[in-house]
């Protein structure tokens, strides 16, 4: 065996931990209120690879948090 195989670590020898589970990703949107903002919410909201939605925006985004979780998925939204 050689020396850099003893030595480095597993994701430079091409090692990698496959998995069939989602992992937990948190996605933040900043200034969700706006026009931009509302569409790429639920778009988020829509992707099976989001568990959880954090909605901020300056003039604060209820109708946005609200129209977001009424879509049936595994996302929260905060």
């Amino acid at each position: 065996m050689s020396f850099l195989k003893k030595i480095a670590p597993p994701a430079l020898r091409g090692v990698r931990n496959m998995s069939t589970a989602n992992p937990e990703r948190k996605v933040t949107i900043v200034g969700a209120a706006g026009g931009i903002g509302q569409s790429l919410s639920m778009l988020m909201k829509m992707s099976p690879n989001v568990s959880r939605l954090a909605l901020y925006d300056v003039m604060g985004t209820p109708g946005v948090a609200a129209d977001c979780s009424h879509m049936n998925t595994r996302a929260t939204v905060t």
